[in-house]
C-alpha cells in the first residue's frame, strides 16, 4: 500500500533545514562494488524501509549522498539508505553503463547492485513492502533496469532526470536518447514487463525532470511515466488491455517558496491507487530538484527527497492491512483433453496450493508458474502478501474430458523442396506430439526406417519422404518433398586502392587515400575520421545468379576502446566520380547501419561479415560499390580509433556467391 494522494505537499522539514545526522556511515564493498550505507539511530531489529540511491556521471556516492540530504531525511522517518558507487574502471565519468545490455537483465552492474541490496536485507531487518530503487541521470536510467529485472526486489522506484527502460542498447544510442528522447514508450513498457518475466510484481513510480534539461531531454520523463504506466498494465492482469490507463488522475501547478514553479501529474490505476507520479519542473536544468548547493543541484527547486520520502510512505504513515487477491486463469470448467492454468495476485505474494484435495496451509507447494492438468483436478490455493495479510481459501474445479484422437498428425518440411545454393538444413515440424520417420533414397518410411531428431543436411540433389505418428497411433500419408542443389562459386573482390581512404570530419583532419582509419581522437566522444571503402564490379559475370554477400575486414591498429564499425552503402560512390573528398564523411548514402562490423580480437585478426540482400541487387545492377566505416567507440576523453589494412592479401574483401 503507498501513500494515498494528498497533493503530496506535506510540509516536510528537508535536509536545508540543517537537521543534525544522528546515524552512522558503514562503508563496504559487493561483487566488487563499493558502496556507503547509511543507518539511523534506533531499533535496529524493526524492519525498516530501504532506499537505494544512484549516483550520477562524475559523482561519487559521498557526493551524492551530500546533494540529495536523505540522511536526515532517515533520521526523521527512520529507513536506511544505500548508495552504490560506480568505479573509474568500468567507466571513466564513473557513468552507470545502463544502455549495455549486460547490464539491462539480472546480470552486469544490475547484479552487483541487487547483490549489494541483499546484503543490507541479510544484515538489518528490511521491510520488504518498501525497497525503493531510485537514482539521478545515469544512476536513474540504471534504477529503470533494476526495476524490470528484480521487481522481486524493488517495491518501486523514483526516476529523476532518467530514460525509460531500454531507452538506448549502445553508447551511440544512448546519446541519441538523451538529446531526443527514445524508442515508442508503449513498446518499451512491453519490453520492461517480458524482462519482468515471472517475476512481475506492481511497480509505483516516481519522475523528477527539468523542463530546461538539455542534457537528459524533458521528453524523456514524459516517456518513462507512459513507459511505466503500459508496463503496469501488463502486471494488472497480464493483459495489455487499458486496465491501466495514460490518462491523468490529478494536474496541479505549484511553486516552490521563493523558488521554482513546478507541474504534478498523477496516475492512478483502477483500484484509485498511486501508481505514477511525475514532476515537472520549470525552467530547472540537468539538476537534483532542491538538493543542496553544488554540481548537479537545484536548491530552488521542491525537494525530490521529500516527494520520494512522502509519495513511497517512508514516513511510516502508512500500514498494509488488506489481503491479496488470487485469481485462476482460465477459471473452472470443463476442458478436453488437458487445461494449462496459472495463479495471479494482485500484489506481491506467496501463494501456497494443493491438487490433491486436501487444503493448503504454509507447508504446502508454492506456486511457481503455469500447470497443465490432464485428469480432474481440485485446486485449492491462498496468497499471503509481504506484510503478512492472509487471503481466504479459494478453489478451482478443472473436470477434463476425454476425446478419443482419430486425427492423424501433419508434417512440414522447413525450408520445403525446391532449387537452392550449396547444401542447406532441413527441419521437420508436426503440429502435434509425434514421431517422424524419414528416408532419402525414395522409399517410403515407416517404422523402421530413420527416425527424426535434428535438422537434416542435404548437399545434393535430394528426394526426402517422411510421414509421422502420433501418440495416439494415427499415421500421416507419406510427403515427400525434391531438392535440387546447385553449387555455388566463391568470387572475391578486393578493394580498390585508389578509391579507398580515410576522410575527416573537419578541413584539419583531410583526406588520406590508401590508409584506413576510424573513430576519434579524444574528449568528449567526437567521431572525426571515417573509412570509404570502393569496390570494382566490372568481374562479375553478367547474367549469373548471386547468392550471399559477404565483407571480410582485417584489423591493423587499434588505440583505445572501439566497440565496433557501423557500415552505410551509396548507390554507385558517395562522390560523383569515386575520388574521395571531405564531404563524404556526411554525404548522403542509399542506406545507413545495413551491418555491423565486430571488431577483430587481434591485430592481423580477420572477421567478415554477411551483407543485407540490397547489396546483392546493387552488385547485380552496378559497376562500382562504395562503403562507408563509421566506428561506435566508447564514451572517455582517450584516443579511440581503429586502423584496418589497406592493401594485399589483407585488404577488406567482397565475396559473393556466384551460380
Amino acid at each position: 500500500m503507498f501513500l494515498k494522494y494528498k497533493g503530496l505537499f506535506v510540509l516536510f522539514c528537508l535536509f536545508s533545514c540543517l537537521f543534525t545526522i544522528a546515524g552512522r556511515t558503514e562503508t563496504g564493498s559487493t561483487a566488487g562494488l563499493a558502496w556507503r550505507l547509511y543507518i539511523p539511530d534506533g531499533d535496529t531489529d524493526t524492519p525498516r524501509p530501504l532506499v537505494v540511491m544512484l549516483h550520477g556521471c562524475t559523482q561519487s556516492a559521498a557526493d551524492f549522498a551530500n546533494a540529495v540530504g536523505l540522511a536526515a531525511l532517515a533520521d526523521e522517518h527512520d529507513f536506511l539508505v544505500l548508495f552504490p558507487e560506480q568505479s573509474n574502471a568500468a567507466n571513466s565519468l564513473r557513468c552507470w553503463n545502463w544502455f549495455e545490455t549486460v547490464n539491462q537483465g539480472r546480470s552486469g552492474e544490475a547484479a552487483a547492485i541487487a547483490a549489494a541490496t541483499d546484503g543490507v536485507r541479510a544484515r538489518y531487518a528490511v521491510d520488504e513492502t518498501r525497497v525503493i530503487v531510485g537514482g539521478f541521470s545515469a544512476g536513474a536510467a540504471m534504477a529503470v533496469n533494476l526495476a524490470a529485472a528484480y521487481a522481486d526486489l524493488y517495491t518501486g522506484v523514483m526516476v529523476h532526470s532518467g530514460l525509460e527502460f531500454k531507452a538506448a542498447v549502445s553508447s551511440t544510442a544512448a546519446f541519441s536518447a538523451m538529446s531526443s528522447g527514445g524508442p515508442n514508450p508503449t513498446r518499451q513498457g512491453d519490453l520492461a514487463y517480458q524482462t519482468m518475466g515471472a517475476r512481475a510484481q506492481r511497480m509505483p513510480v516516481l519522475v523528477f525532470h527539468g523542463g530546461a534539461d538539455y542534457t537528459v531531454a524533458t521528453v524523456n520523463g514524459a516517456q518513462v511515466s507512459e513507459q511505466w504506466l503500459r508496463t503496469n498494465d501488463w502486471v494488472d492482469n497480464g493483459e495489455a488491455d487499458g486496465s491501466v490507463d495514460t490518462l491523468v488522475d490529478v494536474s496541479r501547478q505549484d511553486s516552490e517558496p521563493g523558488g521554482r514553479s513546478y507541474t504534478s501529474l498523477l496516475y492512478r490505476d483502477g483500484e484509485g491507487r498511486d501508481l505514477v507520479a511525475q514532476v515537472i519542473v520549470d525552467g530547472m536544468g540537468h539538476a537534483w530538484s532542491g538538493g543542496a548547493s553544488g554540481a548537479f543541484t537545484d536548491p530552488s527547486g521542491p525537494s525530490a527527497s521529500a516527494w520520494l520520502v512522502a509519495y513511497f510512505g517512508l514516513d511510516g504513515a502508512i500500514s498494509d492491512t488488506t489481503p491479496p487477491v488470487t485469481l485462476a486463469e482460465p477459471s473452472s470448467g470443463t476442458y478436453q483433453n488437458a487445461v494449462t492454468v496459472d495463479l495471479r495476485v494482485n500484489e506481491r505474494a506467496v501463494t501456497y496450493y494443493t491438487t490433491d484435495g486436501t487444503i493448503p496451509n504454509t507447508d504446502s507447494l508454492i506456486w511457481d508458474g503455469p500447470k497443465t492438468f490432464v485428469s480432474d483436478t481440485v485446486l485449492a490455493f491462498f496468497s499471503v502478501d509481504t506484510a503478512g495479510n492472509r487471503e481466504a481459501l479459494q478453489r478451482a474445479d478443472y473436470t477434463i474430458e476425454r476425446v478419443p484422437d482419430t486425427t492423424p498428425p501433419t508434417t512440414f518440411a522447413d525450408p520445403p523442396g525446391g532449387t537452392y545454393s550449396g547444401s542447406l538444413a532441413v527441419v521437420l515440424r508436426a503440429d502435434e506430439p509425434a514421431d517422424i520417420y524419414y528416408s532419402l533414397d525414395g522409399s517410403d518410411p515407416d517404422a523402421g526406417r530413420l527416425r527424426y531428431a535434428a535438422p537434416i543436411i542435404i548437399d545434393a540433389d535430394t528426394v526426402l519422404k517422411f510421414r509421422a505418428v502420433d501418440t495416439a497411433g494415427n499415421w500421416e500419408a507419406v510427403r515427400t518433398e525434391v531438392y535440387v542443389i546447385q553449387a555455388v562459386t566463391a568470387l572475391v573482390l578486393p578493394a580498390l586502392p585508389q578509391e579507398s581512404g580515410t576522410v575527416g570530419r573537419y578541413a584539419v583532419d583531410g583526406v588520406t587515400v590508401g590508409m584506413l582509419l576510424a573513430g576519434d581522437p579524444g574528449m568528449y566522444n567526437i567521431e572525426r575520421k571515417r573509412m570509404i571503402v570502393s569496390f570494382d564490379l566490372i568481374a562479375v559475370p553478367v547474367g549469373s545468379v548471386l547468392e550471399a554477400v559477404s565483407l571480410q575486414v582485417c584489423r591493423e591498429a587499434l588505440s583505445g576502446s572501439v566497440l565496433e564499425l557501423e557500415i552505410d552503402v551509396a548507390a554507385t560512390v558517395f562522390g560523383g566520380d569515386g575520388a574521395l573528398r571531405l564531404a563524404d564523411f556526411g554525404a548522403a548514402a542509399l542506406a545507413s547501419r545495413i551491418a555491423t562490423i565486430p571488431i577483430p580480437a587481434e591485430d592481423g585478426d580477420c572477421v567478415t561479415v554477411a551483407l543485407p540482400d540490397l547489396v546483392t541487387e546493387l552488385i547485380a545492377t552496378g559497376e562500382r560499390l562504395q562503403f562507408r566505416f563509421k566506428a561506435v567507440t566508447a564514451v572517455d576523453f582517450t584516443r579511440d580509433e581503429i586502423k584496418l589494412s589497406p592493401a594485399g592479401a589483407t585488404a577488406p574483401r567482397l565475396i559473393i556467391g556466384v551460380r
